[in-house]
């Protein structure tokens, strides 16, 4: 289950009509894998809208409002290889009067890439592979502010070949590569990437990225603002987590942050993992009238 990311400069409800729109932009054109990674922001009191996809024929893809009209370009494919089918993890932010936009791919070689438009040009940038290993499915990617030391940061995280969850980040001056190692007593499984989300606490950044475990259940790796740690969110009541991707949203209202993930259960159930004030729950969401939630997805071989 994908829940469509963005970084932009204006409310969900400015926005809500622009990415409907593109949904339906981006159905037409002839796609393998999952759908696209949308950017939204303005530019001279104009909205731009980017929807990200990889084609085909190993290209990656954007369909662009440019303000007056949505315009396709080709963005071509990293040095040697070609875009994977899987869903791009794209962010961007403002800098310098200008735009930063960061466009991350897995290669048809296991290898992670970068379309990065530095706000003059495109270059890709080979990001290479999690130590000792290489990478699967999608990256899942997050950028903020650190106000303490006055640098962006950029995280992309990975799920590796040999189920561990891998971080490549961007420190304020080199990017980075990180072992985020797996569950307490289960690895990280499944045939989608983690979702995650992220937001500041009185001067600290908050970090959340669910991962499906091999035994069905929900965990999630976790900034706390000083120090990294594994949560296990357990399974639904009755049944266990689908293998494909968590959608999770978060948002602060009356001085409490919210934060819902959304999965799909193996009894075809959506399935709502949620934080209430300082508690963690599960919520059945049912099905729609007379089906299931449908999950293409199968998962692949455990290790031996």
């Amino acid at each position: 289950m994908a829940i469509i990311r963005y970084n932009c400069s204006i409310p969900v409800r400015e926005i809500g009509a622009a990415i409907l729109f593109v949904a339906l932009c981006v159905s037409a054109f002839e796609t393998f894998g999952q759908t696209s990674s949308v950017i939204t922001y303005k530019v001279s009191g104009s909205q731009r809208i980017y929807a990200f996809v990889s084609g085909a024929n190993g290209h990656l893809y954007s369909n662009h409002w440019n303000g007056s009209m949505w315009q396709w370009t080709d963005r071509g494919v990293p040095a040697g290889a070609t875009v994977h089918p899987n869903l791009p993890g794209v962010v961007t932010y403002p800098k310098r009067g200008g735009r930063e936009i960061y466009v991350f791919v897995r290669g048809n070689d296991d290898h992670l890439y970068l379309k990065h438009w530095n706000g003059s040009q495109w270059k890709w940038i080979h990001q290479g592979t999690p130590p000792g290993t290489t990478m699967i499915y999608s990256p899942a990617v997050i950028t903020f502010l650190d106000t303490v030391a006055d640098e962006r940061r950029i995280y992309a995280f990975v799920r590796g070949a040999d189920f561990h969850l891998y971080l490549n980040y961007w420190n304020g001056s080199q990017w980075k590569w990180v072992d985020r190692g797996t569950p307490p007593s289960t690895i990280v499984f499944g045939n989608a990437p983690p979702s995650v989300i992220s937001y500041p606490v009185r001067g600290k950044q908050k970090i959340y990225a669910f991962v499906r475990g091999a035994t069905g259940g929900l965990y999630i790796n976790h900034w706390t603002g000083w120090q990294w740690k594994w949560i296990a969110q357990g399974t639904p009541q009755g049944t266990t987590v689908e293998s494909t991707l968590p959608g999770a949203i978060t948002y602060r209202e009356s001085n409490t942050q919210s934060i819902y993930s959304f999965v799909t259960g193996e009894n075809g159930h959506l399935l709502m993992n949620y934080l209430s004030g300082s508690q963690w729950k599960w919520a059945d969401h049912g099905t729609p009238e007379g089906t299931k939630v449908f999950e293409k997805a199968k998962l692949t071989p455990l290790p031996t």
